[in-house]
């Protein structure tokens, strides 16, 4: 009996990783009826962490209304901290106003109110990303452009945040500024290291553990993974490259499978990576791409395991 780990991320706005999962073992079954497929869905710090975990440890959702925006929100963890007690004052000895677009204003921080129990509480923070908080690979220049910012306010976002990190150095003595994964989800990364005592790991190498999926790797045949997109970013933390590295370890043969194919894919098979498919048949738009996002993974992989038995 031929055994098949299948390690997927989600695929985003088509796919959640079960989903990928389920298509994967659909495509191995028509060909590999006795096949036994181990379905591991998985996540980088991303979108679909939090239900990779929950699957894995039978766990539930607990979900709060809060005032703070998702990852567009460009303010390095400053309203994270203000709701949590900490006070962001200007030179007036008053609290600045929420977002990254006032933070020029800020001239002390005072904590003495922070909420006492952070002090029992663990947080490990993951991240799908290793970006610092400013400079070109900062969150300013890098996401925030993704989410609406012009030029203009990406210069005002950057210097605003430089401004921050000085402060926050001088006030809570905690260099966060270059610290990989400062820059994640707009800077609250930094937040997090400012004004808690988070642990800081890849989102990947948790999901790893918590599925424990090393074990199951071991012992595998082979390897399928697989992301929306597939491009020279992966090999910076997203689920295909710490599958990759697992599979590597152990001399297992790794399949990625992706929506989309970008530049720099060939720098990846020298880190694992047995071979990279693009799962889309021909030329068609976004909607309808999405749409058979789960008939075109189990296609690709149904192709993929007839070579493979061959």
């Amino acid at each position: 009996m031929t055994k098949y780990v299948v390690a997927p991320d989600s695929f985003k706005e088509s796919m959640t990783a079960k989903e990928v999962c389920d298509a994967m073992e659909k495509g191995i079954k028509i060909v590999d009826k006795d096949a036994q497929v181990i379905k591991v869905p998985m996540a980088d710090g991303g979108e679909g962490t939090v239900d990779s975990l929950v699957d894995a440890t039978h766990g539930q959702r607990i979900t709060v209304e809060v005032t703070l925006g998702g990852s567009s929100t460009n303010d390095g963890g400053s309203g994270m901290a203000q709701a949590l007690g900490a006070k962001l004052l200007d030179k007036n000895n008053h609290q600045i106003s929420f977002g990254g677009g006032s933070l020029d204003k800020l001239d002390k921080i005072d904590i003495s109110n922070l909420d006492s129990r952070l002090q029992d509480v663990r947080i490990i923070l993951a991240s799908d990303v290793t970006n610092p908080l400013i400079g070109e690979d900062g969150a300013s220049r890098v996401f925030s452009p993704q989410k609406g910012a012009t030029p203009e306010m990406v210069e005002k976002l950057e210097n605003n945040l430089q401004h921050y990190a000085k402060i926050i150095k001088r006030d809570l003595n905690k260099d966060i500024a270059m610290v990989a994964g400062s820059g994640a989800a707009g800077g609250l990364g930094a937040g997090l290291m400012a004004f808690t005592t988070c642990e800081m790991r890849q989102g990947v190498d948790i999901a790893i553990e918590v599925t424990k999926l090393e074990d199951k790797i071991r012992t595998a045949d082979y390897v399928f993974t697989g992301e929306g997109g597939t491009d020279s970013q992966t090999k910076f933390g997203k689920t295909p490259y710490g599958v990759s590295k697992l599979g590597k370890k152990y001399h297992k043969p790794v399949i990625s499978l992706a929506g989309y194919l970008g530049e720099g894919i060939e720098s990846l098979y020298s880190e694992g990576f047995t071979a990279i498919f693009g799962i889309i048949p021909g030329a068609c738009d976004l909607p309808t791409a999405l749409k058979n996002g789960p008939s075109n993974v189990a296609r690709t992989t149904e192709n993929i395991v007839r070579l493979l038995k061959y």
